[in-house]
């Protein structure tokens, strides 16, 4: 297993211990529940907001389709029920 070290001040090392202790876990084990799915986790990918937009345009393409509201259309038509 490859190991790796960072420095941190030494409150949030008595934080982060206190924490482990508090659930019955090693230091160790409890940042490895941390690192571990992060590192796992799907990155977005490196998106430019070009590629984003195209994706939104993409997404929104059939919305052309669909019925304009009227420009009365109010919130309470919508929430009325909620009273």
């Amino acid at each position: 297993m490859a190991q790796t070290s960072i420095q941190i001040d030494a409150g949030t090392a008595a934080a982060l211990t206190a924490q482990a202790e508090a659930r019955g876990m090693t230091l160790d084990d409890y940042l490895r529940a941390f690192v571990v799915p992060a590192a796992a986790a799907p990155s977005n990918g490196g998106l430019s907001l070009a590629a984003f937009e195209r994706a939104l345009d993409e997404l929104s393409a059939d919305a052309l389709d669909l019925p304009v509201l009227p420009a009365d259309f109010s919130r309470a038509e919508i929430y009325g029920d909620h009273n």
